[in-house]
Parts: structure tokens; sequence; C-alpha cells
């Protein structure tokens, strides 16, 4: 019998200062596969991963039944579609994805071929939560009236554009309503801006109560006027 002895001090001392590093970067580092015959799974993930995805900290992330509840099933069949397409292509994968809790996590990997023809992607998973809910905010302000909530002139443009466009190519036909507060500036000149505000979303709330979920409502008004 002859038996062999290695010394692997520098092997582990090599692989704790990569282990060290991974959790070090910003947001958790990942790793999976593709192999030839579409099989893909994951096969590391950095400490980082646990907190980002809401799990416990000794939960292994390389199961597949750990990480099904962190987000919907179509998710998850985005994310594989993609990772799929990537691999066989040889690009970088990067997609967005919203996860348990209402947080989103941007992830990007890049591919790389082995002999076998295994694809092994080493990527990136960072959370974006705060970055989205600054981008819903921007597009309420862009698509949204400020005194009365309801959609505002570009959104309702947009709106009667889109079902012009719908008659045309599906023959389906919608319903347009015009109306107007009478006398709103007398009654801003009597009472005050203030009080023409209050009104406006007094109606704006009333006609919005009463709309079925397939109608919008939107305020016209006239340019750069805060008042009609």
């Amino acid at each position: 019998m002859v038996i062999s002895f290695f010394d692997l001090t520098e092997e582990r001392e090599r692989e704790a200062q990569a282990s060290d590093l991974a959790n070090a970067l910003p947001g958790a580092v990942f790793q999976a596969e593709l192999h030839p015959g579409g099989g893909l799974r994951a096969t590391y993930f950095s400490t980082a991963a646990a907190s980002l995805f809401g799990v416990r900290p000794e939960a292994d992330l390389t199961v597949a039944q750990t990480l099904a509840p962190v987000m919907a099933m179509k998710g998850w069949a985005r994310v594989r579609r993609g990772l799929r397409q990537a691999g066989r292509a040889g690009r970088v994968w990067e997609g967005e994805m919203e996860i348990a809790g209402g947080r989103w996590v941007l992830g990007r990997a890049q591919p790389r071929r082995r002999n076998d023809g295994t694809v092994l992607f080493n990527g990136v998973l960072l959370d974006i939560t705060d970055r989205k809910g600054l981008e819903a905010e921007l597009q309420q302000a862009a698509m949204h009236d400020p005194l009365t909530g309801v959609w505002n002139r570009r959104r309702f443009q947009q709106a009667v554009g889109e079902a012009a466009a719908r008659l045309e190519r599906y023959g389906r036909p919608y319903i347009l309503v015009l109306m107007d507060i009478d006398h709103l500036k007398r009654f801003n000149d009597t009472y005050g801006h203030q009080a023409g505000d209050d009104a406006l979303r007094v109606v704006a709330a009333t006609l919005s109560d009463r709309l079925r979920r397939s109608d919008a409502l939107a305020r016209w008004g006239a340019r750069n006027s805060p008042c009609c």
C-alpha cells in the first residue's frame, strides 16, 4: 500500500481569500452551471445572498426548494430562460427580478464555456429596491397631475393614441367624455386659489370613486395654468 500526503495549506488559503473577497463585494456573488443538455443549477452563493433573499443564514441556496419561495414561478422561468439564451449566445446575462417582500434585485453574470460544453456563470446580485422606488415616483410624477393625482395631459394624449390604435387594428370602440367645471375662474377670484384647488380635488375624487376598473380619468386643464 502506498499512501501519499499533500500539503493543502496554500490551496485552502486561496479558497479562503476568494471567499473573503466574494463576501466583501457589494451585493451577493453567485455561480451557476448550464449543461449541454439544457440543465441549469446554482452551484454557489456568497453569504450576503441569504440576507438579500430574506432566508436563514444557514439555508443552502443551491437547493431549488430553498430558492423557490423567494420569487414567483414566472420570475424563475424568466431567469432560467434568460440564462440559457445568454449561455448559448456567449453573452452577458442581466435581469431585474422582483422577489419576496416587494424587493427588487438586479442580476448580472458573465458566461464562460468549459471544454466539456458546460457554461459556467459568474455573477453578482444587487439590491435595487430603492432605485425602483425612485423610478416609480418619477413615473408617477411624469404621468399624473400633481394637484389631483389623476392622469395628466401627457398621459391622456398617450391613452387616446393607444385607444385609437386598438380601434384601427381590432375594431374596439372607445368612449371619450369631456367635462368642464363651470365658472371655476370666478370661483378662484372670489374665494382664492386654494379654494379652487380644493374644488378640483373634490371633483377628481368624486369622479374617481365612480369609475369602473376599465375607465380612466385625466385632467386636461389649460396649459401653464394651475387653476383650470
